[in-house]
């Protein structure tokens, strides 16, 4: 009698190999789409809420958002928005230059081309962090709260 494994035997557990390994790399890759959301949810999140700190501690900065988003109303009450660049917290210190943005393709520099928006919604103040690629042309679209 011969010692050793059939090449049908190899086959079939290179196979079963092959098929658990393949099931381990697509949750791998779900996970890790799963966890980016959760990242960039977070990192949403504290810039709106240190945003949100901005104004209310800055009594000077609260009557500006306060009057222009007053002014919108009046004018296109449906829209009514203006948009704090993100060098705003950077200059009240209310954020870390080095603060990274997770994106598919790794993290990147969130820059003064970021901003967050700012509406009135049912006489609150509503915060919405939007990313702009340090890459972009792109630039803040509408009226900035501060000006």
């Amino acid at each position: 009698m011969k010692k050793g494994f059939t090449l049908i035997e190899l086959v079939a557990v290179i196979t079963v190999l092959g098929i658990i390994l393949a099931m381990v790399v697509i949750d791998t890759q779900h996970f890790n789409k799963e966890q980016l959301e959760k990242d960039k949810a977070h990192i949403e999140a504290l810039i709106e809420e240190n945003a949100k700190t901005l104004v209310y501690t800055d009594n000077e900065i609260e009557i500006k958002v306060n009057d222009k988003l007053q002014e919108l109303e009046e004018t296109d009450p449906t829209n009514a928005k203006c948009y704090i660049s993100y060098g705003e917290l950077l200059y009240a210190k209310l954020m870390d230059k080095d603060t990274k943005y997770p994106t598919s393709s790794g993290t990147k520099e969130i820059t003064d081309k970021s901003y967050i928006i700012v509406s009135l919604d049912n006489n609150d103040y509503k915060y919405e962090f939007i990313y702009v690629d340090p890459d972009s042309d792109s630039s803040p679209s509408g009226t900035n709260c501060l000006n």
